[in-house]
């Protein structure tokens, strides 16, 4: 069986994203050994006790947090690759999952590795690259050597792919694999935390949005619509990056385990994905649609190239007066889902993790063993 070395930019405590799904789909095929960073600052309170699957290797690094001071980021790659010297030619596959993670182990892989580059966001759109340039520049180039690097490249979306061809040029293949949903975690009612189950019980019109909150979420489309609708309560479930407006309509309840995103779900009167269009957002395949679609419950999203895949199954808005518009709907009783239970379930089982993970391995036995150079 190849053994994978999965090097991973977010905790494994994070709230439950694509690098984490593949991870857990690939060790049904390989050996997969996760090593990932881990800020104690940053991340302290916003981190949920995510499962760790039979023959699943997980292996923090305790780095240093400001790693976009370049004197930082020196010393977290030094203690990478520190770790990873005497071990990383016992792998076939090295998996990268951020170019900052290629930066630090570049000189160390194995001329004969396999590199994989799993792109799952433009990462030259985050507030950190257009604050920092210096950053920004670093990223650029440790992602163009990726991409030269990289035996199999992956992108979450079309619109991600387009991008890195027209950043880094077309000489590459690069293949789409779109993000997917997990349904082995639906399943029985979950207790949930006590503060997100009170809020889940209030008389109000309860719109759930579930996700990181963060720079890209449209704060000022919440204040309106609470403003608007006195029976409205707006909850958002997931770590919180910025400062929200004091309201008391408007509640940040924290993160919670995945499995449990479907009693949350099933407990809401809509959910929402209310972002703003910006260059990061572009380029995302929204995990979170896969899972709104599959409750069956009224979903509201933004459009988008990449929602409008999601079209015949979620309710879409250009700007602020269509959104208020459907919430005016939803109100009087005249919004509901727009496809019944069995479409959306037949919709989320022919888009699982599972499926997404076979496309992944059929890729990477293709692309064949590396000769050394």
């Amino acid at each position: 069986m190849k053994k994978i070395l999965y090097l991973m930019h977010l905790p494994w405590g994070w709230i439950k994203q694509r690098p984490h799904f593949i991870a857990e789909g690939l060790t049904g095929h390989y050996s997969v050994d996760v090593v990932y960073r881990f800020y104690r600052v940053p991340f302290e309170g916003k981190l949920v006790k995510n499962a760790s699957l039979p023959g699943l290797s997980l292996t923090p690094l305790v780095i240093l947090p400001f790693n976009r001071l370049v004197p930082v980021a020196a010393i977290n790659a030094w203690i990478l690759r520190l770790y990873l010297k005497g071990k990383i030619g016992g792998y076939d596959v090295v998996w990268i999952s951020h170019p900052e993670m290629y930066e630090a182990v570049a000189q160390i892989i194995p001329a004969g590795a396999q590199v994989v580059y799993d792109c799952m966001d433009n990462h030259l759109a985050f507030d950190l690259a257009r604050r920092n340039p210096s950053w920004s520049r670093r990223m650029l180039a440790a992602e163009g050597s990726l991409l030269e690097r990289s035996d199999t490249i992956f992108a979450s979306s079309e619109s991600l792919k387009k991008t890195l061809m027209e950043r880094y040029g077309p000489n590459k293949e690069i293949n789409v694999v779109n993000n997917g949903i997990h349904l082995e975690d639906e399943g029985a009612c979950q207790v949930l935390p006590p503060a997100v189950d009170a809020a889940l019980a209030s008389p109000n019109m309860k719109l759930v949005y579930i996700g990181t909150v963060a720079s890209w979420l449209d704060v000022e489309l919440l204040v309106k619509t609470v403003e608007r609708h006195r029976e409205v309560v707006i909850l958002l479930i997931g770590p919180c990056e910025i400062s929200l407006p004091a309201h008391e309509r408007i509640l940040h309840l924290g993160p919670v385990v995945h499995r449990q995103i479907y009693t949350v779900m099933d407990k809401a009167d809509a959910l929402i994905m209310p972002f703003t269009v910006n260059e990061l957002v572009f380029g995302v395949d929204p995990v979170k649609l896969y899972e709104y679609v599959y409750s069956g419950k009224p979903a509201i999203a933004v459009r988008y190239p990449e929602s409008e895949r999601f079209g015949d199954y979620v309710h879409l808005y250009r700007d602020m007066d269509e959104f208020l518009s459907l919430v005016d709907r939803l109100i009087r009783g005249e919004l509901g889902a727009k496809k019944k239970q069995s479409d959306c379930v037949a919709f989320a089982r022919s888009n699982t993790w599972e499926e997404r993970v076979k496309k992944i391995v059929l890729n990477i036995e293709g692309a064949g063993e590396r000769v050394p150079e």
